[in-house]
């Protein structure tokens, strides 16, 4: 059986470096949320990252489709991870609310 990786460590893997490289040259080495490009970012402090629109528990951050990642520099990850965050919460309360839940299937029926 393989050692246990940390995501970092799976984070230095080249099967992720080269998926990584390919998701900044497809969004032109911009943050797709702010449009800042990476020879900006220095001045401003940032850096780009590769963000996981979605996770799949098990998988590598290299096995995902193209089409679930996207180009942030790293004010916009912080954002977008605080709303992830924000949400997950907002769907726990739903989840263990009954009366929540019967308002947004009200709601929904509504729509």
């Amino acid at each position: 059986m393989g050692k246990y990786q940390s995501y970092y460590e799976l984070l230095k893997d080249e099967r992720w470096i080269n998926k990584r490289e390919e998701i900044l040259q497809r969004d032109n080495y911009r943050c797709v949320p702010c449009t800042n490009k990476a020879d900006d970012l220095p001045q401003l402090g940032k850096i780009l990252h590769v963000h996981h629109l979605i996770y799949i528990k098990g998988a590598a951050p290299w096995e995902y489709n193209n089409d679930d990642l996207i180009t942030v520099c790293d004010e916009c990850h912080k954002f977008i991870t605080v709303k992830i965050d924000s949400c997950t919460e907002i769907i726990r309360r739903i989840c263990i609310d009954d009366d929540l839940s019967e308002q947004l299937e009200y709601l929904l029926k509504e729509l």
